[in-house]
């Protein structure tokens, strides 16, 4: 994008904050992280973390952050001390994302990592429709019941279908464990 003229492209989905980067006369910022969002189940700093952006369009783009964080009674600014650390840990990242092989072997490890979780909330879906039968499958569609308001689980289900990043994770952690 900054290649066809883009000054700052912002990229999102990751859940976590990604790196910095001034390349060519652009800068590109890869996740802001998570700054509303709170599943309890992911409760780590790694994604309980986020960027709150603000931009300044005028004869150039000038680009402030602010780290955000989120605690047991929402989200709120970091310290000075918790900003610099992420900073820090940005900078870092930026380091490393430099080495292709690196990029590749950490993708590896978290396909891996995150292919229970996948097939674990795939496969309980698969088997509880195997268990009812067509039959019964087409009356809850008729009465409404394989909505999402009424099944809690069927937007995980979804997401991980239908996200090209969550399905792009999925099919890597099962190519690797075929190969392996």
């Amino acid at each position: 994008m900054v290649d066809n003229g883009a000054d700052l492209v912002l990229c999102q989905h990751t859940h976590c904050i990604g790196t910095w980067e001034d390349y060519q006369n652009g800068k590109i910022l890869y996740g802001q992280g998570n700054f509303l969002w709170n599943n309890s189940q992911k409760s780590n700093d790694f994604v309980g973390t986020g960027l709150l952006i603000a931009l300044n369009v005028s004869d150039e783009i000038t680009v402030k952050s602010y780290v955000v964080k989120r605690t047991e009674t929402g989200t709120s600014l970091a310290t000075e001390e918790e900003a610099k650390m992420v900073v820090n840990e940005m900078s870092s990242r930026y380091q490393e994302i430099k080495n292709s092989d690196f990029i590749e072997e950490e993708y590896q490890v978290f396909a891996q990592l995150s292919l229970a979780g996948y097939t674990s909330r795939l496969l309980n879906f698969v088997v509880v429709f195997a268990k009812i039968g067509s039959f019964v499958i087409r009356v809850l569609l008729k009465l409404g019941w394989l909505k999402t308001t009424r099944n809690p689980r069927l937007p995980a289900v979804l997401n991980s279908i239908k996200c090209e990043s969550h399905r792009e994770l999925l099919i890597k952690g099962i190519m690797y464990q075929e190969n392996n």
